[in-house]
């Protein structure tokens, strides 16, 4: 509650809290609303949109739109900034995020005009701005947002507050795969929430962390924090956090090859989770003991617990986890020697990979739109605003020249002001256009990243079923070796890249088309392969994206980029993206 809540009713409202369930505290604050007048009635309906905003998002946004209507009207100005602040949280649930980002942005902006300011409320609308972008996959946009966050935090020494903001980062960061980065943020995290005895959220950063060693392949390193992890849920006797954290474990040892140990987690996580209800847990942990006995040679019992394991993903139509099931399920076949089977549903993963990936780029390419168009309409209220401004100072120029008595002096004010606000208008003119261009530039270099990401998928895709086929040829006849081969050699064809390569140059040149000439004229010893690096570069893939796009290892990558460098003429602390991008 705020301070315009008169006592009474705060003594009420905190009766309500303690003495009821969340519905109760609903109806109770409804019922006050039909009593309550001014500003205590636009905190009323600010509490009940906050309440229903877990229960019913629709009910949660007509709240704040009642509460931001009163506040208007009252001049309430902190009313109407908490007001959008819920609006936009609300439209965020039912998935508006382009109407989310917009609410939430002004209400970032109405905070400014509030004079006794909550530095905590306006950090925690970065922080929702800052999930907005990052749903839109705009994650540099998102971390600015939430370093905005994290330096509100700072300042008024919110120590909980700060660890959120720096969770938060290093989420962002393991998004962009900066795994390093985000280790360190959550690393930092982690010291402040041991720090207030926060056991909750130090499992949570721990679990953080061991995820991040293990998705950049530092399998000994997350196995350590995994068991960290697993100490603490075992202190707090939290069976759900347990069996999460076993089967994570349990990956982690089978990517490592201990598979003995790895079954044993992975069963104490399926007991578990068949112990607290959950089923996406107890299918996932029968995913992975059927690779686990795969890796084994026990093909019979890895084929009995995938099957049970798709049996739920396909009643719960969970049909990412499907992928990796028809992959599984091929290669099980496949070296049972049932090659129909296996190829049934090489075709069933090859199907669904394809869909989901054709879903994620239109998905994609719709955020995209959507940010281009708020972009545009910001830039032409921009211009309004400008307009509106410039016609007031004419009227303020032509009311002061009425006072002049000579006329002559009134002629050559008048010049003075048409020839200033002539060349005004066609600089902002200018201006305007330029923003516009710049704006379409954006859009196909997210266009042209969309489409870098699509080839490296195919690549990484074409390169697994290069592999499995390579597996396969020692057991086959003569024919059918012939006959994988040309298959093989047709993989090989469509990995070389160079008519991907040639389209993607052809659009790369129409957005940055003196890119190529400018590289070339500075440093004429680039080879055509560490161009089309240095174009990857420009429009922000990572290292793991630009080498299965160049179908090398990230190693090899790395390598490349150490070797660009040194031709660019860049030392060690140079960075070579950021170089690349002023070119």
């Amino acid at each position: 509650m705020t301070k315009y809540i008169q006592l009474p009713w705060f003594l009420l409202l905190i009766a309500i809290v303690s003495g009821h369930a969340q519905q109760s505290k609903i109806d109770s604050l409804r019922h006050l609303v039909k009593d309550t007048k001014d500003t205590a009635e636009v905190n009323l309906y600010i509490s009940l949109s906050w309440q229903y905003s877990q229960l019913n998002p629709d009910s949660a946004e007509w709240f704040a739109m009642q509460a931001f209507t009163l506040s208007d009207s009252l001049n309430f100005t902190k009313g109407k900034a908490r007001a959008l602040s819920n609006l936009g949280s609300a439209m965020r649930a039912r998935g508006q995020l382009r109407f989310a980002l917009d609410t939430y942005l002004q209400a970032l902006s109405t905070w400014g005009e509030v004079e006794d300011q909550s530095l905590k409320r306006i950090a925690g609308l970065n922080h929702n701005i800052a999930n907005v972008y990052f749903d839109f996959g705009e994650y540099n946009k998102a971390l600015e947002y939430r370093y905005e966050a994290l330096t509100i935090f700072e300042s008024i020494k919110d120590g909980l507050g700060i660890a959120h903001a720096l969770t938060a980062v290093g989420v962002t960061f393991h998004y962009q795969s900066a795994y390093d980065r985000a280790i360190t943020h959550y690393m930092r995290s982690l010291a402040i929430y041991e720090n207030l005895g926060n056991i909750e959220m130090v499992t949570i950063a721990i679990s953080n962390i061991a995820e991040a060693y293990s998705d950049s392949q530092q399998f000994d390193s997350a196995l350590f924090f995994h068991t960290k992890a697993l100490s603490i849920a075992l202190d707090q006797k939290h069976l759900r956090n347990e069996a999460t954290i076993r089967s994570e474990m349990g990956k982690t040892l089978l990517q490592l090859g201990e598979l003995s140990e790895a079954n044993k987690q992975l069963m104490l996580a399926l007991d578990l989770n068949e112990s607290v209800e959950n089923g996406v847990g107890t299918a996932n942990n029968l995913l992975y003991l059927a690779q686990c006995d795969f890796t084994a040679g026990d093909l019979n019992q890895s084929l009995e617990r995938l099957d049970q394991a798709m049996a739920y993903y396909r009643e719960e139509n969970l049909r990412p986890l499907m992928v990796e099931a028809y992959l599984l399920s091929s290669q099980l076949y496949s070296a049972r020697g049932e090659f129909a089977l296996a190829n049934k549903y090489r075709r069933l993963f090859q199907n669904l990979y394809d869909s989901l990936q054709q879903v994620e780029i239109k998905r994609y390419m719709l955020r995209t739109q959507a940010l281009y168009e708020r972009a545009k309409k910001e830039e032409e209220l921009a211009v309004t605003v400008k307009e509106n401004e410039k016609l007031k100072g004419l009227k303020a120029d032509a009311e002061f020249h009425q006072t002049i008595a000579v006329i002559c002096t009134l002629v050559i004010a008048i010049f003075v002001v048409l020839l200033y606000t002539s060349f005004s208008y066609r600089s902002k003119v200018k201006s305007a256009e330029n923003d516009r261009l710049q704006a379409q530039v954006d859009f196909k270099n997210r266009e042209l990243t969309a489409s870098a990401l699509y080839l490296s998928t195919k690549n990484s895709l074409l390169t697994s079923i290069k592999t499995e086929l390579g597996k396969e040829t020692k057991h086959l006849q003569e024919e059918l070796r012939l006959t994988l081969n040309k298959i093989t050699k047709f993989i090989d064809e469509n990995l070389s890249g160079d008519k991907d390569w040639e389209k993607m140059k052809f659009h790369f040149e129409q957005v940055h088309p003196k890119f190529f000439g400018s590289l070339k004229k500075r440093f004429p010893g680039l080879t055509q392969n560490e161009l089309k690096h240095c174009a990857y570069i420009r429009i922000n893939l990572s290292t793991k994206e630009v080498a299965r796009l160049l179908n090398v290892t990230n190693k090899s990558v790395q390598i490349s980029r150490y070797r660009l460098k040194k031709k660019l003429l860049l030392s060690e602390k140079d960075s070579l993206s950021e170089f690349i991008s002023m070119v």
